[in-house]
């Protein structure tokens, strides 16, 4: 086999290797040493390799027990119940915001999201989430107080998201790990009615 290397200038040829193939004559296979990647050993590989965090969570996968499989309507992060869930479903140490925070495809993302979450579906999830909890215009009412553990905030108070990654993106530790995944904002804070305006307002006390 032959390869030509092509840029702006004339085509470079590139050397040619010969290599010595067995007879026609011969019709029994040829025996060749091979070394056998079983998928246990895909972790080792990933330490190797520096996928500190990607490796943790395949270990973590596989000591899932009983094994269970996804349902499908449930990627991309919607759907999702995390608080009646097992333990053994649910995986809130291994990956975290500042770790994912330092790829720089993410913060873009990262950012848009919480520059623009009170966009018009962001603030139709706020209602329903207040709505929900019993809620009704003219209200006062607090939503979050309390909470800390992301499977809570999720079901009662995140109201938008961005999804990132996907196969053009570097391949590398935040690849390994989670390669296509949901950022999610959630908002604590209390909704009353302004003095002022006379409107509904939420008063944001942290995202």
């Amino acid at each position: 086999m032959s390869a030509v290397a092509t840029g702006q200038g004339a085509a470079t040829a590139v050397p040619v290797k010969t290599v010595l193939m067995t007879p026609s004559t011969q019709t029994q296979g040829v025996r060749v040493n091979v070394d056998v990647v079983y998928l246990d050993d895909i972790p080792k590989a990933m330490d190797n390799m520096g996928w500190k965090v990607s490796a943790q969570m395949m270990r973590r996968w596989f000591a899932t027990k009983p094994a269970w499989e996804m349902p499908e309507l449930w990627r991309g992060g919607k759907n999702i119940n995390y608080l009646a869930l097992p333990a053994s479903q649910v995986e809130d140490q291994i990956i975290k915001m500042k770790w994912v925070l330092g790829f720089d495809r993410v913060v873009p993302v990262f950012e848009d999201l919480c520059q623009n979450w009170n966009n018009q579906a962001g603030v139709d999830t706020l209602k329903k989430r207040l709505t929900a909890m019993g809620w009704k215009s003219g209200g006062t009412l607090k939503l979050g107080q309390g909470l800390k553990a992301a499977k809570e905030l999720d079901l009662t108070c995140q109201v938008n998201s961005r999804p990132f990654g996907g196969l053009p993106d570097t391949l590398d530790d935040l690849y390994g790990a989670v390669f296509r995944a949901t950022l999610k904002l959630a908002v604590v804070g209390k909704v009353s009615r302004s003095i002022f305006s006379k409107r509904d307002m939420f008063e944001i006390e942290k995202i």
